[in-house]
């Protein structure tokens, strides 16, 4: 049964309210605090809301409606700011937590090493001197921020690590003994970014997935950069020297930029660094236009040129089609060229190696090579192989003619009857090689050319 329940305190992460309701409560273990709160789960989470048993749903609505909750009390605006809208719908249905575990399918950020709840040391004087008590703020806690925006000092690590197998809950006010000092901020690029990520993170807006693909356009339409392949390059290099303050960990790679301009979803914090580099402000960059959105697109389309929308439309499907018919195979092709090339490389070793191996020293009895055979060895596809042309210039000395593989097996026969020593006839011959009168018949070109001795010897005991 829930007793008193705190109100939560604004900017205050749920993990820390229901920290708070474990101290007020005077339960002797946090496992009772988890049987009246949570609905089979005994792990908190840090960031979200687990499901709420009916009496913790209960108490909770007393203060603000569940979707409210979600919004001010959690770090979902970081995780579901750029998402499609459909899926975000999709989650905010299931806010009513009764079952199952409704955040799984957001994209979280991977840390480098363990993450801890920050907090700024002069926001937790000023709670206690204002609420008697500090609690675990949530703007300190997105990803790949460090500085408090309201004092403009750096964020501390508390003892509390952000993970999925976290088994207690413990408030601020006991977990931050001693604040320590506060270190303030002076790269202005460092509070500037921190500053930006926290408007966008406190904003009533939210945008889509695509989001990178409408600040790709927004940087070409400034003409800041010339298109074509050098594009990318020249903004990468500024795009370095612009964050030259932060810190490695938190700049992105070339391929990174490129994926997000190409519309995969990206981080919160990478989203943000490309909108404040570009120079689009937090209310411009969640107003961009879906480009995935063909009527929005057609809307601006008619909109610059003063055309009717159902010309752009009409116009804009056809020449859409067009290009799909006449480039996509193109680049199809182009695709799987580029991946058969990497295969290539990567094969040609193991194809080496096997082709030597089979093809044999001499010594043992003569093994043919064959592209099949070797596509069938290394479970490649046949039609495949016979594209890479490192692999099939690595085979082309060992392959042959049946014929002349035939005569090297007469070859190595006949040298082993001889080791034997036994007698040189057809019998002894093909009781080793099993070949017919006519095989050897067929091979008796290629064996003049590799050996004449053996050939009059093999002619002689045929006639």
């Amino acid at each position: 049964m829930i007793g008193f329940f705190p109100a939560p305190y604004e900017d205050e992460l749920v993990y820390s309210w229901h920290s708070r309701y474990l101290v007020y409560s005077g339960y002797s273990s946090a496992t009772e605090v988890f049987r009246d709160l949570y609905s089979g789960i005994s792990i908190p989470s840090v960031e979200f809301m687990n499901n709420l048993t009916a009496d913790a749903r209960s108490v909770t609505e007393k203060y603000m409606p569940l979707i409210d909750v979600i919004y001010r009390h959690t770090m979902f605006p970081e995780y579901g700011r750029f998402i499609s809208p459909q899926k975000r719908n999709t989650l905010l249905e299931k806010c009513d937590l009764t079952s199952g575990n409704w955040i799984n399918t957001i994209r979280r950020p991977e840390a480098n090493g363990r993450r801890y709840l920050k907090y700024c040391p002069v926001c937790a004087y000023e709670d206690r001197e204002m609420y008697g008590e500090t609690f675990w703020h949530r703007t300190h806690q997105i990803y790949g921020i460090g500085i408090c925006t309201k004092h403009g000092v750096y964020l501390k690590n508390s003892c509390i690590q952000v993970s999925d197998d976290l088994t207690r809950l413990k408030a601020a006010e006991i977990a931050i003994d001693e604040p320590g000092e506060a270190v303030k901020c002076e790269v202005q690029t460092v509070l500037k970014m921190a500053s930006y990520m926290v408007e966008v993170f406190i904003s009533s807006r939210y945008s889509h997935d695509s989001v990178g693909i409408s600040l790709n356009r927004y940087i070409q339409e400034k003409q800041r950069y010339k298109s074509g392949n050098k594009y990318m390059a020249e903004l990468y290099t500024d795009y370095k020297k612009y964050y030259d303050d932060l810190d490695e960990n938190m700049i992105m790679t070339r391929n990174m930029i490129y994926r997000i301009f190409r519309g995969y979803p990206g981080r919160f914090h990478h989203i943000c660094q490309l909108a404040m580099f570009a120079g689009i402000s937090p209310e411009e960059l969640l107003c961009l236009e879906d480009e995935t959105d063909d009527d929005a697109v057609y809307c601006r389309v008619a909109q610059q040129t003063q055309e009717p929308i159902e010309k752009v439309r009409l116009i804009g499907s056809a020449v859409i089609k067009e290009w799909k018919r006449v480039n996509l195979t193109i680049y199809r092709d182009i695709r799987q060229k580029n991946r058969i090339e990497e295969e290539d490389q990567e094969l040609l070793p193991k194809v080496k190696n096997l082709t030597a191996q089979i093809y044999g020293d001499g010594k043992g009895r003569p093994r043919r090579v064959t592209v099949k055979g070797i596509s069938r060895t290394l479970h490649i596809d046949f039609h495949k192989l016979k594209k890479m042309k490192r692999c099939m210039e690595e085979m082309e000395p060992y392959l042959e003619t049946q014929e002349h593989y035939w005569a090297r097996e007469i070859i190595w026969a006949v040298g082993e009857l001889e080791r034997r020593g036994e007698p040189l006839n057809f019998k002894h011959l093909r009781g080793l090689i099993n070949l017919r009168r006519e095989n050897i018949q067929d091979s008796l070109e290629d064996l003049k050319l590799m050996d004449k001795y053996i050939f009059m010897t093999v002619c002689n005991f045929l006639s």
